[in-house]
């Protein structure tokens, strides 16, 4: 879910054009919020998770090789990614490349009025994994949010597993994952088709959107604007949720990653895997705590989660009321208020209380107060069968569901 279309190539000349980063992500639609941490007056909350209303053009292009002088075996490019023999450095893994993977990072970062990422000292030093765990952290930190706290080997090792596959990570065996505010399991993870850890993060935080049309967006499972996988990467590293409800939790403080790279089809494979431990703190072979001595005074991230003190948090009204109930299906009337909807999900149950949905439908409308759904009952309600229903609605303040409703029997 999620994945994004990729090759690398020449042309005629010889020059490389294009680097394509395959993507993969476990979840669906994120979450438009976190969930607040207080709701009275001065109390101190996570800021909102808000993504990009556009992808973001990487500016230098680090996915080209740009002019290239010289000749065969011995080329001068542009991007310093690139060899004298033009091919992309294994990795991306110097300082030249690192610098000018960042400037395209900071570019767009400055597009959303974000502050420029700075790279630890010895980020060159670093594996593949660490690197992975690292700019997660380095986005996750600068974005208001608590450090994911380390490495952790039993999640690596179903990473390594998903990574020499080619796929996106399954839950650790072994691991002890506990369930997030919402009741689910806290669990998380993407899949990138490179072995540049800088271009996959590129293109997970500020590429995964809705390019205007199929051939150019590069998240194939992002099917149109309103799509659930678009931006679902972006969600995905930064703690948030494809699904309402889903995920580990945009403030989640004891969260542990694994992180892996292995070689796939010939090319580069990267894992990140993020889930949240039930109970105490698992073991870790690599850790943010000790990372931040790479960093210098002044640097973004800062050395501490920034966080926001807010006025009393105003709670959202959700009304979620049944329409009609036929046999061409079921009409809904919802309703929020003051803040507009990012997404409204309707759960579909055949039993009362609303207690194991077996279906459910998502929709996403533009940021508006209110409007209707309409189920069509062909592959959902089975004649004979009596129906209930729950809306939830996503919105900056978080998430909002509403009663048990009874739909009736068609």
């Amino acid at each position: 879910m999620g994945r994004v279309r990729a090759t690398l190539h020449r042309v005629g000349t010889g020059l490389l054009t294009a680097l394509g980063v395959t993507l993969f992500s476990v979840a669906g639609v994120g979450l438009g919020a976190s969930p607040a941490l207080g709701s009275g007056a001065g109390q101190v909350v996570y800021v909102p998770l808000v993504n990009p209303t556009a992808n973001i053009a990487p500016v230098p292009d680090v996915f080209s090789s740009g002019p290239c002088t010289g000749s065969m075996g011995d080329w001068t490019c542009a991007n310093p990614c690139v060899t004298p023999t033009m091919t992309w450095i294994p990795h991306g893994n110097s300082p030249a490349c690192a610098a000018y993977s960042m400037e395209a990072i900071n570019n767009a970062r400055s597009q959303l009025g974000e502050n420029p990422l700075t790279l630890p000292s010895n980020w060159i030093e670093l594996s593949d994994a660490e690197q992975l765990f690292v700019i997660a952290d380095m986005e996750r930190v600068s974005a208001g949010y608590p450090p994911y706290l380390g490495i952790n080997a039993t999640l690596s090792l179903e990473a390594q597993s998903a990574a020499a596959l080619g796929q996106d990570p399954s839950l650790a065996p072994g691991f002890p994952t506990g369930t997030n505010p919402y009741g689910a399991t806290g669990f998380d993870g993407s899949w990138a088709g490179t072995d540049n850890v800088l271009y996959a993060d590129y293109m997970w935080m500020y590429d995964d959107g809705w390019g205007g049309s199929v051939g150019t967006t590069s998240n194939i499972m992002c099917s149109g604007p309103t799509s659930w996988a678009c931006w679902d990467h972006r969600d995905n590293l930064l703690g948030s949720s494809t699904s309402v409800g889903q995920g580990v939790g945009l403030g989640c403080t004891t969260c542990e990653m694994g992180t892996a790279e292995a070689t796939f089809n010939g090319g580069g494979s990267l894992v990140d895997l993020i889930e949240l431990p039930q109970g105490g703190i698992p073991p870790m072979t690599f850790t943010w705590a000790d990372e931040l001595a790479y960093f210098s005074p002044g640097d973004n991230p800062p050395l501490s989660p920034a966080t926001t003190t807010v006025p009393p948090i105003i709670t959202n009204a959700f009304h979620f009321t049944k329409l009609s109930f036929t046999r061409a299906g079921a009409r809904l009337a919802w309703r929020v208020s003051p803040d507009g909807a990012n997404a409204i999900d309707v759960s579909i149950y055949s039993e009362p209380g609303c207690v194991s949905p077996q279906t459910g439908r998502l929709t996403h409308p533009p940021l508006t107060h209110a409007g209707t759904i309409f189920i069509p009952a062909r592959g959902t309600f089975v004649h004979g069968v009596t129906y209930w229903v729950r809306g939830w609605v996503t919105t900056y303040a978080g998430l909002t569901k509403s009663g048990c409703i009874r739909l009736g029997r068609v």
